[in-house]
């Protein structure tokens, strides 16, 4: 198992996460979508502060995930 799989084994699609990067940066709060295995990828759904709210689709590279706070 890749040191980055254990933060996301038990994430349920749709499940609002915030997501800090080896960076620092903060993705969130966003939906979870999606993780492919193969290509270490995490799809999420970010929602916009602004009116009307529109969706961002982020794709992540997994490696890249320092953190997952829960919501």
């Amino acid at each position: 198992m890749k040191s980055y799989e254990h933060l996301l084994e038990n994430l349920i699609p749709g499940q609002v996460i915030i997501i800090t990067t080896d960076s620092g940066d903060t993705i969130g709060p966003a939906q979870f979508v999606v993780f492919n295995e193969e290509t270490g990828i995490v799809v999420l759904k970010e929602f916009s502060s602004l009116s009307p709210s529109d969706e961002v689709v982020v794709f992540l590279i997994a490696s890249k995930i320092e953190s997952i706070r829960f919501q």
